[in-house]
């Protein structure tokens, strides 16, 4: 068994290969936010030092945070891709589970924290056991001061480890019995990663590319998920030049490539083809569309203002696309989506779509690739019957499609 282990939820990027015989090589860098420059060469350094090939790996493992969101994006992004590209399970690690385990031999109750900016700090708590460590409370967030006084009204005797302990050092150095780990364990490590993830394949708790769950505790770090308990009233009209001033603003701020205006004309004009805006009052919210191409109907674009996230609006917008589908004969249902980009991958999954494939460097200017998805049969009673579940939900939540 052959694992690759990637770590990137802090300043430090790293990764590593090992297995049964243990870490077999490994490599980190510091150097201020480059992650995405850092990593691919890790990669490719580590398999030429180990001596081992790409397709050799048989479990991708990736620190799923907490962690600072860039960071933990490029990793998750770059662990999905590659288990993908072979085919392989994925086995997530949490950033303090990591700190953890190099002082895992340590008889006081250790409490491993994670620098979140902002004044902030993820951390939780560990104790010794046969053979490891346990955690024993929950990731949280919380201020210093918070943690300083939790540790206080305890009394234990605590090591801390991570560079949240070595940033705020002065907040915690008049804690009596309460000791720093040193500086050169303050970040999470892709060798902790491979061995950690050794003992999880041993007891296959393995899971695919799309089940993998990233770690976020503070909602302005994690992209906004779909919330079913939002209400918005708003309507659904078809795509219209009228629309198209608000159309072009909406993908400005969704996507680092949006269409040009002759392309949203030709789309929005042309047959076999289905747009949509989200209107909230007078104001576009949202949009989405699609095209019939012999019996499998397109999804080629779909957002939301970043406003009007967590509501249920790309939800609606999917909805209404499906329905058009349908009517235009189609059978199936398509569409490309970042590998990184879980939370729309879960709306995906909604809509019982499911991962086919991958398009390498796809989506530009930074060559992420892309997770194909299908759902078949979208014509039939079965899938009617998940499209009208989906409906209902919406209208319990006074969402008003026209």
């Amino acid at each position: 068994m052959i694992i690759l282990g990637i770590e990137s939820a802090t300043s430090q990027v790293g990764c590593a290969i090992g297995g049964h015989e243990g870490v077999l090589a490994s490599v980190h860098s510091s150097r201020g936010k480059r992650h995405a420059e850092n990593l691919t060469p890790q990669i490719e350094f580590v398999l030429e030092q180990a001596r081992i090939s790409m397709d050799e790996i048989s479990v991708v493992a990736v620190d799923v945070g907490p962690g600072l969101y860039t960071g933990l994006r490029v990793g998750i992004t770059t662990a999905v891709s590659v288990a993908f590209g072979l085919g392989v399970p994925m086995i997530g690690v949490t950033s303090l589970d990591l700190l953890a385990y190099p002082v895992r031999y340590c008889s006081k109750l250790i409490v491993a924290t994670i620098d979140a900016r902002r004044g902030e700090v993820f951390h939780a708590n560990y104790l010794q056991v046969p053979g490891g460590v346990q955690r024993v409370s929950e990731p949280s967030v919380s201020t210093p001061d918070d943690l300083a006084a939790d540790l206080l009204a305890h009394g234990d005797e605590a090591l801390l480890v991570g560079d949240g302990a070595l940033r705020y050092s002065e907040t915690f150095a008049g804690l009596r019995g309460v000791d720093a780990a040193e500086p050169n364990i303050a970040y999470p490590s892709a060798d902790s990663i491979v061995q950690l993830a050794h003992a999880k394949a041993l007891r296959e708790e393995f899971v695919t590319p799309t089940e993998l769950e990233p770690v976020y505790l503070r909602k302005p770090d994690a992209v906004e998920i779909e919330n079913p308990e939002a209400k918005i009233i708003m309507n659904l009209h078809p795509a219209t030049e009228e629309h198209l001033q608000e159309i072009m603003t909406v993908d400005r701020e969704a996507f680092p490539t949006p269409w040009s205006k002759k392309l949203w004309i030709k789309e929005i004009s042309r047959t076999e083809r289905a747009y949509y805006v989200a209107i909230e009052g007078q104001k576009v919210i949202g949009f989405g569309g699609g095209l019939l191409a012999g019996d499998d109907f397109h999804i080629t674009t779909i957002a939301v203002r970043a406003s009007n996230l967590s509501k249920g609006v790309a939800t609606l917008i999917m909805v209404k696309l499906l329905e058009d589908a349908v009517k235009l004969g189609a059978t199936n249902l398509t569409l490309e989506v970042r590998v990184g980009n879980l939370p729309a991958q879960a709306l995906y999954r909604k809509f019982g779509m499911v991962p086919a494939g991958i398009r390498p460097s796809y989506y530009q200017p930074d060559n992420e690739d892309a997770l194909i998805m299908w759902a078949n049969d979208i014509h039939e009673q079965p899938y009617m019957k998940l499209l009208d579940s989906i409906k209902q939900s919406q209208k319990a939540k006074e969402v008003l499609p026209s």
